[in-house]
């Protein structure tokens, strides 16, 4: 990360110094300061000790259900434990977390624990590896660094840097007001297809990370508003009027079009 606790370390990725916090501590980044948090793991048994998903031990769906019946008649009403546990949710997303690696406690971003709890692709949710670790700590000092204008990430093919770059996408639009990502790639139908993984994923999150959206759209843009002309039944829901699009890779297709965050798939492929 770029913002710096006085007790923390630096680790070298791709170059850069990357902060990282000391252990047990995060930077709340609502709150503007640096909090304490568990060290999460799954056994004592050092040698175990791995990534796990953070799932509830009870079930969510279902108790959500019983808390939108209650609500029907009383739109202030919430089930305090399931508020706590969204709460919690949100802390980590933004915040992210630690975790014990094979006895090393560990520090993963907000995104890289969306990423691994919540963006579920095609095999299912991804598996933790730590070559993602630093990517997502690279991408995370490259947003907060005031002097970077973004990073262009190589690989080889199928190390996830779709489904990474879908959920950079996804990230800002779904959870603040009035600002949109822009994707493109080397044809209109490719970063179509592209545009795709970011539905699929988002349609597998939990509601508490669904802004309500425009269902009818969706095949074109992800715009997290009301339907037209559609009676808005949960008026507690607020609409953030953000958008994911994507367009042709015509150099000129977001001209005068402000983005928060824009992708550039197979850029190398484009003709110029």
């Amino acid at each position: 990360m770029f913002i710096k606790h006085e007790e923390g370390k630096t680790e070298l990725v791709y170059e850069v110094k990357v902060n990282i916090p000391p252990v047990g501590i995060v930077y709340d980044y609502v709150e503007k300061d640096w909090v304490k948090v568990p060290v999460f793991k799954n056994t004592n048994i050092s040698k175990d000790q791995k990534w796990f998903r953070h799932i509830p031990a009870f079930d969510y769906d279902v108790e959500r259900e019983m808390e939108k019946e209650k609500q029907k008649y009383d739109k202030l009403y919430f089930d305090p434990k399931l508020e706590g546990y969204r709460n919690e949710e949100w802390f980590k997303r933004l915040n992210g977390v630690w975790f014990m690696c094979k006895g090393v406690p560990t520090y993963i971003t907000g995104l890289h624990y969306m990423y691994l709890n919540w963006w579920k692709i095609d095999i299912g949710y991804p598996h933790y590896r730590d070559s993602d670790r630093r990517t997502w700590l690279y991408w995370n000092w490259a947003v907060e660094n005031p002097d970077s204008y973004g990073l262009i990430e190589c690989t080889r093919r199928r190390s996830g840097k779709t489904a990474r770059a879908a959920l950079a996408a996804f990230d800002p639009p779904s959870r603040m007001m009035n600002v949109q990502s822009g994707i493109q790639s080397k044809t209109r139908d490719d970063a179509k297809s592209f545009f795709t993984k970011v539905i699929g994923s988002f349609k597998y999150l939990p509601d508490f990370f669904q802004p309500v959206y425009d269902y009818k759209k969706i095949q074109s843009t992800l715009g997290f508003r009301y339907p037209t002309n559609s009676q808005k039944l949960n008026k507690g829901a607020k609409e953030l009027n953000s958008d994911v699009t994507f367009k042709s890779s015509d150099n000129l297709a977001y001209d005068s079009q402000k983005l928060i965050r824009y992708i550039r798939d197979e850029f190398a492929k484009i003709d110029v």
